[in-house]
């Protein structure tokens, strides 16, 4: 059975941007035996042993991976032409995670933590800006902590 790849197309900074041609084409993923789309939700790749797993999700109609929208994605089998190879990239999982997919976990620590909502412990542009430095919700969770002189947390069941 052939392996396949999951190459990344027409990248944009934001899911709304406006472009005036076709945007950059993204990394390449693979090989693997499988992919599988749900719900045009996500799309899953790995192989048949459960390993080489990946999960990209997709957030206003496109994939996102490491701070870019991509708007067109293809599945193929083969080799990679050297400018396919150029693009070959080990997925990293730090880099899946959209910024709604971020605030989310933000949220459901932030009530474990200190009995927080997502309001009070921050503004969006905060959020975007730790978000896109890549640092995760408990680390954020920390600065805010450390800003905020919060001693108080609240015990997780």
């Amino acid at each position: 059975m052939s392996k396949v790849y999951l190459s990344l197309h027409h990248g944009r900074r934001t899911p709304d941007e406006s472009l005036s041609d076709w945007g950059p084409d993204g990394p390449i993923f693979g090989p693997f035996d499988w992919v599988h789309t749900t719900y045009a939700a996500d799309v899953r790749c790995g192989d048949n042993d459960g390993s080489n797993l990946i999960e990209l999700h997709i957030d206003e109609d496109c994939l996102y991976y490491g701070g870019m929208w991509y708007g067109d994605w293809s599945v193929f089998a083969g080799e990679l032409d050297e400018q396919q190879q150029a693009r070959l990239t080990i997925a990293d999982e730090n880099k899946t995670i959209t910024l709604h997919q971020w605030k989310q976990a933000l949220e459901m620590q932030s009530k474990a933590r200190f009995g927080l909502e997502l309001n009070d412990i921050g503004e969006e542009d905060d959020f975007k800006d730790a978000w896109s430095e890549g640092d995760k919700p408990d680390e954020y969770l920390d600065w805010v902590k450390e800003k905020r002189d919060l001693t108080e947390i609240k015990e997780v069941m």
